[in-house]
């Protein structure tokens, strides 16, 4: 994947991880996150709530939108944003997404886990 189109997903995935509409770019810490993730999974409405500020909040250009539809293998004209709040939001949930990760995309770092996520595989 040419280095052009890793950074636009680096930057996707670190907008979609601000899950809730958080705009702050700071670190969280461990234990925050962890607590974070704990109450996604143990709340189904949590997790809704969250997935809808997500896909509400993000401000994503249409040349990101289109590549992040592409990156997920979604049908042309729909929009990939509400989905790739669920998958993250729900890899968060699960512990597949871990603090570690969410570090190397906060930090620029597309991963093939974050792809990964985004594709649902």
């Amino acid at each position: 994947m040419p280095e052009r189109h890793t950074a636009i997903l680096a930057s996707i995935a670190f907008g979609l991880l601000l899950v809730g509409g958080c705009t702050s770019t700071r670190p969280i810490s461990p234990t925050n996150y962890a607590a974070y993730a704990e109450g996604l999974k143990g709340s189904p409405a949590l997790r809704q709530d969250e997935i809808q500020k997500c896909a509400s909040n993000l401000r994503v250009n249409p040349q990101k939108r289109e590549t992040l539809r592409k990156l997920m293998n979604l049908a042309p004209g729909r929009d990939p944003l509400p989905l790739a709040c669920r998958r993250v939001t729900d890899a968060i949930a699960s512990g597949r997404l871990t603090y570690r990760d969410m570090e190397q995309v906060r930090t620029g770092q597309a991963t093939p886990k974050t792809i990964r996520i985004l594709q649902a595989r």
